[in-house]
């Protein structure tokens, strides 16, 4: 019993060392601030933004002072963003513009659904023709003993 708890011990040592090295020498992770349109525009109007990244609705972008930020923009603002805001400020090479294509979603994956739907239909069916066969045989067997 004693040697039991030993390699258990062992085993659980081992993992709080990885764990307190990973912990320790991991990758910190830059932390991305949210705010909302209103701030973001106020950063705009004061010469605070560096670059901008659009993907879709969202926004993404770097600050003068290296801080990170994302925003969503509401469905009435996101066609009208650029020239509204943005077209001055990169015309006059003030802030950096790129934008990505919205991500969109693998055909396998709106698939899934409709494969689902067709193998629950195949089970039933293969559920449904097994009793259908099973009782078609018992009453054959019944019918040839009364005849």
């Amino acid at each position: 019993m004693r040697r039991f708890f030993k390699g258990i011990s062992v085993y659980l040592l081992i993992v709080i060392v990885i764990m307190f090295l990973v912990t320790t020498f991991g990758n910190d992770v830059e932390q991305v601030k949210k705010i909302d349109v209103t701030e973001l525009v106020g950063h705009l109007h004061n010469g605070r933004v560096e670059s901008i990244k659009i993907i879709g609705k969202e926004v993404q972008g770097k600050l003068k002072d290296n801080t990170q930020f994302t925003t969503i923009l509401p469905d009435e603002m996101r066609y009208t963003f650029y020239s509204d805001y943005l077209k001055d400020l990169v015309d006059s090479k003030q802030i950096t513009l790129s934008s990505e294509l919205e991500p969109t979603t693998p055909w396998f994956v709106s698939a899934i659904p409709t494969i689902l739907m067709l193998l629950v239909f195949a089970v039933f069916w293969f559920v449904f023709m097994q009793a259908v066969s099973g009782w078609w045989r018992k009453s054959n067997v019944l019918w040839k003993i009364q005849s």
